[in-house]
C-alpha cells in the first residue's frame, strides 16, 4: 500500500454505501465507548501495566518519551529572541525524560505480555533498535510518519526533523493484511494544538489513521503513554474501547477532559440523529 495522507477520511466508516445518517457517524458497538484513564506510572508494579491481566487488551498503540540523542537535540538554543516553548517547535527542551535501552526493556516485556494483537510505539530513529531487540514475536521495518513542520532546525543548520518511527510488532501468527507504508501530513494546528500542551504530541488524524488500519469497531486499546490523551479521543470517536496511564496529574487532568468531551459529543451527536 502506499503511504497514508492526513486529508483520507477521518474514519475508516466514511463513504461505506450504508444508511446516509450513519456514514459519517462514529461507530459504537452498542452506542457506547467505553474509557479509562489512570493517573500514575505505567511501570509500577503494582498500579501498571503489571496489574492487567495477560492478554487482556487487544492492541497497544503509544507514544512514549524518546532516545536521549533526540531529547537532548531538542535543548539547544536559538542565536536571538531565546527559547521558543509552543508544542513542536521548540528549543527549551522536553518536559520528560528519555528512555533508556534498559527502560524499553522493561516496557516492552509488559505490553507484548497484555496485547493480544499488534504493539505498535512510535519512536526515534536512535532507540528503534532497542525497541526491536525487546518485543518478542516479530518487528517489520520501521514505519515513518511524517508531520511536516513538526519541528525545525532553529540554529539554521542541517535538515529540519519532521520524522517518528512506528515500530510494529505483531505475535507470531497473526495475519493482518497489507499495511501501509508510510504515514504523511500535517502536525497540528490552531485549536487542536492549543488543546495539546504535551510537546511532541501526535495530531488526531494521525491517530485516528492508525486506529483504521490496525484495529476494528470494539477492540480494547491500551497506551500507557496517554499525555494528553489523543488515542483514546480517536477510540471515542471510532469506536474502540480505551485504556491508559498518565503519570503527570496536570496532563491527567488535560487528557480526562478531552476524554470527557469526546465523548459527550459522541451522546450529542447520536441524540441529533435517532430517529
Amino acid at each position: 500500500m502506499s503511504a497514508v495522507s492526513a486529508d483520507r477520511p477521518c474514519c475508516s466508516y466514511h463513504g461505506n454505501g450504508g444508511d446516509a445518517r450513519d456514514a459519517c457517524r462514529p461507530f459504537t458497538e452498542g452506542r457506547e465507548s467505553t474509557w479509562e484513564l489512570r493517573c500514575g506510572d505505567c511501570t509500577d508494579p503494582a498500579t501498571g501495566l503489571a496489574s492487567l491481566a495477560d492478554k487482556s487488551v487487544d492492541h497497544v498503540i503509544t507514544d512514549p518519551p524518546y532516545g536521549e540523542r533526540t531529547h537532548e537535540g531538542q535543548r539547544h538554543r536559538r542565536r536571538e529572541g531565546g527559547p521558543r516553548t509552543d508544542g513542536f517547535l521548540s528549543s527549551a527542551g522536553l518536559e520528560y525524560e528519555h528512555l533508556t535501552p534498559e527502560q524499553v526493556a522493561a516496557v516492552a516485556r509488559q505490553i507484548r505480555r497484555v496485547s493480544r494483537g499488534w504493539c505498535l510505539v512510535m519512536t526515534s530513529h536512535d532507540l528503534f533498535p532497542a525497541w526491536e531487540a525487546a518485543l518478542e514475536g516479530y518487528t517489520f521495518a520501521p514505519v515513518p510518519i511524517v508531520l511536516k513542520g513538526m519541528n525545525v532546525r532553529l540554529a539554521g543548520d542541517g535538515p529540519s526533523s519532521w520524522c517518528v518511527w512506528l515500530v510494529a510488532n505483531r505475535p507470531v501468527g497473526l495475519r493482518d493484511g497489507t499495511k501501509p507504508g508510510a504515514y504523511v501530513g500535517g502536525a497540528g494546528k490552531g485549536q487542536e494544538r492549543a488543546a495539546n500542551p504535551v510537546k511532541g504530541h501526535k495530531p488526531l488524524w494521525l491517530m485516528e489513521a492508525i486506529l483504521a488500519d490496525y484495529t476494528k469497531p470494539g477492540e480494547l486499546i491500551c497506551d500507557p503513554f496517554a499525555g494528553s490523551g489523543t488515542t483514546g479521543v480517536a477510540c471515542i470517536r471510532n469506536g474502540r474501547r480505551f485504556i491508559g496511564w498518565e503519570r503527570d496529574p496536570k496532563y491527567h487532568a488535560i487528557a480526562t477532559k478531552r476524554l470527557s468531551a469526546a465523548r459527550e459529543q459522541l451522546t450529542i451527536f447520536d441524540r441529533a440523529v435517532a430517529p
